[in-house]
């Protein structure tokens, strides 16, 4: 009796073995092939391009950083590597076990008619994220430009589904929603503001920018904190092994930009500065009016704006890889002023007018990509975003005479700003060809900077007192401050994304978000 619970569990155990071999055996004749797909000529990292094995029509397309991953079933495979506007790339291979294969594609230039073999379930109306558009850097160029400027957002206000606001405005509405309703991420760090000269022109530089992605609906789960639409714009990584470089001249602003190798293969920049020089234009124009409103006044001023971009990308390993960026742009208004007056020659007075505007954003991010495994990808990054609106008017005023020298200063402003401090893990895991799972979390710190009305005054005279013949120093200050205080909360993401397909009638992307948000001890 005490031996048949021992031989009933040593015959489920067998019993069981049976079953799972040949799940293991079928596991194992399944094998990965995993890597990057590059530009040959420099050496970015494309973004979405198409991998497809014909002989078992398997595919997958990469990701944001150009990584890629393939399970195949095992023996002679044949891979075929395609991008729009570049040749196709074939790889003919024996599969017997996982492979790490980094493509180069060469941009079609003169070729033939080329026939490119695709998996039609990851693209258009028949994907699971059919509001996924991806809009070439080379279109954007391509539109029609204002001041011979091109514009990211212009070129997505052509799209269906998207419509601009008041004309010339930066501003898109996306199937009805507001512009503030829109995710603008730069390098995946949500950027505040994105428009110049009153919506005239975006935030983004053409020059800088690799790939823009439009999700007008159905975004996926790891997207969070807006309703209408999310843009993600990716900023190039530079040339590992050459010098690039590029200036355009415009009528309202120029460029410039820059990339190529720090460390020949390991470490490469890219800068990217574009200004506008309509103050430098309009310059004679507010000297001239000044001149002839007042008999001895002089006053400079204007309006500018100005995106710098700076990223650098380091291969620590061909599993690891480090990117930094920068970018700051912002918009100035100012206006200098000064007038003097001399009465009866013993008395002379100057008097400066002075405003100061800028508004503008900050973004800076490290990033981490690590592949665990051929199936497993992880990107971390720490960043910090914000944005600032500072507005001052000042006066200074100076009295000089026999007797006495008084000089007083006063200046009123308002200051408002919105930063963000963000940690965040994102992972990639590709089980196989027909199942894709993303999972990741974040951390975020802000702080709300309100509207702060700031007045400062101060009043020094120096006179020599009529009694005693001696200097009396006098010095008077106020300084005032009206507002709110600042403000920080606290916001957590959790997300687990699932893309899977069901023969070849069914894909399905599911995903859960869960968002929360503390602020005054409430959450």
């Amino acid at each position: 009796m005490n031996n048949r619970p021992t031989r009933l569990s040593l015959l489920l155990l067998a019993f069981v073995s049976l079953l799972a071999v040949p799940e293991v055996a079928a596991q194992r004749r399944h094998h990965t092939i995993s890597g990057l797909v590059r530009d040959a000529v420099s050496h970015e990292t494309l973004l979405g391009a198409t991998i497809y094995e014909s002989g078992s029509s398997l595919g997958t397309t990469t990701n944001e950083y150009g990584f890629y991953s393939l399970t195949l079933p095992s023996g002679k495979v044949r891979v075929e590597f395609s991008y729009v506007g570049y040749a196709p790339h074939v790889e003919e291979l024996e599969l017997g076990g996982d492979v790490e294969l980094n493509i180069m594609l060469s941009p079609a230039v003169g070729i033939e008619q080329v026939v490119v073999y695709g998996d039609r379930r990851h693209s258009g109306a028949l994907s699971s994220q059919m509001g996924a558009i991806e809009v070439p850097i080379a279109q954007i160029q391509a539109t029609p430009t204002l001041f011979g400027e091109q514009d990211v957002l212009k070129a997505l206000q052509l799209l269906p589904g998207v419509q601009a606001g008041s004309e010339g405005s930066a501003g898109i509405y996306v199937r009805g929603g507001g512009p503030d309703e829109n995710l603008m991420l730069l390098d995946g760090v949500p950027i505040y503001n994105v428009n110049h000269m009153g919506g005239f022109f975006s935030a983004f530089n053409p020059d800088a920018i690799k790939s823009v992605t439009l999700f007008k609906g159905s975004f996926p789960a790891r997207f969070s904190s807006r309703l209408s639409s999310v843009v993600d714009v990716r900023t190039k990584d530079g040339d590992m092994y050459a010098y690039n470089g590029n200036v355009s001249i415009g009528l309202i602003s120029s460029k410039i930009s820059i990339d190529g190798p720090l460390w020949k293969g390991k470490t490469a920049m890219n800068v990217s500065l574009r200004r506008t020089y309509s103050d430098i234009l309009t310059l004679p124009l507010v000297m001239g009016l000044t001149s002839s409103a007042f008999e001895d006044g002089r006053a400079y001023g204007g309006y500018y704006f100005y995106d710098l971009n700076v990223k650098l990308t380091h291969n620590f390993s061909p599993r690891d890889r480090l990117f930094l960026s920068f970018y700051m742009g912002d918009d100035a208004i100012y206006l200098n002023l000064r007038e003097k007056y001399v009465w009866d020659g013993e008395s002379r007075d100057e008097v400066r007018l002075k405003t100061n505007w800028q508004w503008g954003n900050m973004v800076a991010s490290a990033r981490w990509n690590h592949v665990w495994s051929p199936r497993l990808f992880m990107d971390a990054s720490a960043t910090y975003t914000r944005y600032r609106n500072n507005l001052s008017f000042g006066t200074e005023a100076t009295n000089t005479s026999i007797t006495e020298s008084t000089f007083s200063e006063v200046t009123v402003g308002a200051n408002s700003g919105i930063s963000d401090l963000t940690a965040k893990i994102d992972m990639s895991w590709t089980p196989s060809a027909e199942h894709s799972v993303r999972f990741g979390g974040a951390y975020i710190n802000h702080k709300f900077s309100p509207d702060v009305a700031v007045a400062r005054a101060s009043i020094s005279a120096d006179m020599i007192d009529p009694d005693t013949g001696e200097k009396v120093d006098t010095l008077i200050t106020i300084d005032e401050m009206f507002g709110e205080k600042v403000i920080f909360a606290h916001e957590m993401v959790a997300y687990v994304e699932d893309e899977i397909a069901v023969g070849d009638r069914l894909q399905a992307n599911v995903g859960l978000n869960y968002s929360g948000f503390m602020v005054g001890g409430e959450f």
